[in-house]
């Protein structure tokens, strides 16, 4: 069975928003890029949604706890997640 994940970015300024673009052609994309501010508070919202505050805005995913610690801990299969840091700093998006 596959879990589907959604999210939610709530930024409170518009200056805020970094970068958005919608593709209208192919490959079919979105691509929303902002700025949470300094972290204020990371919380797991009734143990189904890893909520990240920041002064200017929330980042919500809905993840449960335990789907949570398997990525964490590298254990669910195809997972790729080390826990280290790019050189480079950029995330690995293929």
């Amino acid at each position: 069975m596959v879990l589907n994940h959604t999210f939610s970015v709530e930024i409170r300024s518009r200056a805020d928003v970094r970068h958005m673009t919608m593709s209208n052609g192919t490959p079919d994309h979105v691509f929303f890029e902002g700025n949470l501010g300094e972290l204020e508070e990371l919380s797991l919202v009734e143990d189904a949604v890893l909520e990240f505050r920041g002064e200017n805005g929330v980042l919500r995913l809905d993840i449960s706890r335990n789907e949570l610690i398997k990525l964490l801990n590298g254990k669910k299969k195809g997972s790729n997640f080390s826990g280290k840091r790019k050189e480079d700093g950029q995330v690995n998006r293929n």
